[in-house]
């Protein structure tokens, strides 16, 4: 068959024409322009992001006839034997199937003979990471004083996994995952030399499969093209590549907004019926998720490549979610991907994994629930005559125009570090635009904090919005008395600590108080 696939076809013969890692290009050029290239080389990165490619574009710029040059000719006999993988002085080791120490031993030998032709014997090993122990530990010696006449070039995608031994005697270079907008530009360029007429739609659909890589770009444009032929329709493009719409994204959002599990379950039903790989639903959904995030918190700050139409509709669903909650969905969402990978049923996984998001909406924060706790009442001893005062203190009563009761309810709801900072208060008055707080002197270090900038101009707000006015906060202090006939409170043990230290914050969450026991607990 004469048919070359795309992959090869474009295929880089220039350093200038690696898409995407400018950094590693731009230095290997330096060095050969400087003399100052070194006997051995470690290229790190994602897979399809140009490691290989870049190593034979070396190889041919150290052995070129005009050479060693920063641009290859590509014409003499060196640099298309390279190109063709058929060069006697460049040697490409799979060590993926070449892993032992016996491989590694037959390639000590080889470094011993010169050249058959050409400047540099190269010897490119593909996935190094995949050496055995023993076979890293035989390439240490020839790796680091290897002869002149030989140059290593190692390439990984599992950086983590080369020995520190081996890293200190390369010169790491690290590929990046290449950007949507170059494959996009690169995908563009393909088309149009190969008559191919397809869509932005399409395309984004594609480098969106592709997940950072030119090779599956490419590989999967060839797949597409020769499915739908030279006019590509978008529907064959997300068929064949396994993608949902984005239609079918937010029926799922829009369902577990309303609760309906029984929409949910329809819905992975018609995907299963159609034949979609559940798990890229599910890869797909946590990238929704995180759209969804990033337009909330961040709407503006360019980081979503999405249609205008897309972008319209994650604005408006994403304003009816808590930062929070999509936390929550997006590691709940994580896990899943992980487990149906080993399922033998993901489709039950994935059900689970949707229920389990319509019930997430039901749970409330930790801060929620303890600001509801603080105003009930809890089953303990008798309160002194001291809490008995504060406690009648702190409730406020209902006076025509008196909106603190309404205050301490939004509080409660929506700011639970004031709400507990305010129910401390002896006293809490609102008096047509002003609020009177007072503070006892045992809450000192409450009327502090309530006294910070950002703690006052916080409550200003919930105020004013509650009272539907500005409100000027006025916070005061006054002696707490103790009424006649009130039973003194234990003093505490020698080295005891006192409430106003260690116990109090926890008082400050839980209704309680403290006592004290002669002897040793």
């Amino acid at each position: 068959m004469s048919y070359q696939v795309l992959a090869r076809k474009w295929r880089p013969q220039q350093f200038e024409e690696v898409v995407g890692q400018e950094p590693v290009t731009r230095t290997l050029q330096n060095a050969i322009r400087m003399n100052r290239v070194s006997h051995a080389h470690l290229l790190a990165g994602p897979r399809g992001v140009g490691k290989t490619t870049t190593a034979r574009i070396l190889a041919k710029a150290l052995n070129c006839v005009q050479g060693p040059t920063a641009h290859p000719c590509g014409e003499c006999p060196s640099c298309v034997e390279i190109a063709d993988g058929r060069s006697l002085d460049v040697l490409e080791i799979d060590a993926a199937s070449n892993r032992g120490i016996d491989q590694i031993r037959e390639l000590r030998e080889n470094v011993r003979y010169q050249p058959a032709r050409d400047r540099y014997k190269i010897f490119i090993v593909d996935e190094v990471h995949m050496l055995t122990t023993e076979a890293f530990n035989a390439l240490l010696k020839t790796l680091e004083e290897p002869p002149g006449h030989v140059i290593f070039i190692l390439a990984t995608t599992e950086f983590h996994k080369i020995p520190p031994t081996i890293l200190s005697r390369c010169q790491q270079f690290h590929f990046k995952m290449i950007s949507h907008q170059k494959i996009v530009e690169q995908l563009q360029r393909i088309a149009r030399s190969e008559g191919v007429s397809i869509s932005e739609t399409a395309l984004e659909a594609i480098v969106h499969a592709s997940e950072g890589s030119m090779r599956d770009a490419e590989s999967a444009l060839d797949q597409i093209v020769a499915a739908s032929g030279l006019q590509v329709r978008d529907d064959d493009a997300r068929a064949l590549l396994g993608l949902v719409e984005y239609r079918v994204l937010e029926s799922f959002t829009e369902a577990l907004l309303a609760r309906d599990a029984g929409r949910i379950l329809e819905l992975i039903q018609e995907l299963a019926d159609h034949g979609l790989d559940l798990q890229n639903l599910m890869k797909q959904y946590l990238h929704h998720l995180r759209n969804l995030l990033v337009i909330r918190i961040a709407p503006h700050s360019g980081l979503l490549v999405v249609t205008d139409h897309e972008r319209e509709g994650l604005s408006r669903l994403a304003q009816k979610f808590q930062e929070v909650d999509l936390l929550r969905f997006f590691d709940l969402v994580s896990r899943t991907i992980q487990e149906i990978k080993w399922s033998p049923v993901p489709r039950f996984h994935v059900e689970a994994a949707f229920l389990k998001l319509v019930e997430l909406q039901r749970l409330e924060s930790l801060e929620t629930v303890l600001a509801r706790l603080q105003g009930i009442p809890a089953e303990r001893a008798p309160a002194t005559p001291a809490e008995k005062k504060s406690a009648a203190s702190s409730s406020v009563p209902e006076k025509p125009g008196d909106w603190s009761q309404e205050l301490m309810r939004v509080l409660g709801k929506e700011k639970a570090s004031l709400y507990n900072i305010v129910k401390r208060a002896q006293q809490l008055r609102a008096e047509g635009q002003r609020l009177h707080i007072s503070f006892s002197s045992g809450d000192d270090l409450f009327r502090e904090m309530l006294q910070d900038r950002d703690n006052l101009e916080g409550l200003k707000q919930i105020c004013a919005r509650v009272a539907a006015q500005p409100i000027q906060v006025v916070i005061e202090s006054s002696a707490e008395e103790v009424p006649a006939g009130a039973a003194a409170s234990p003093a505490p043990p020698s080295g005891a600590p006192s409430q106003d230290d260690a116990a109090r914050p926890f008082l400050d969450l839980f209704p309680g108080r403290i006592t004290y026991r002669e002897g040793r607990d």
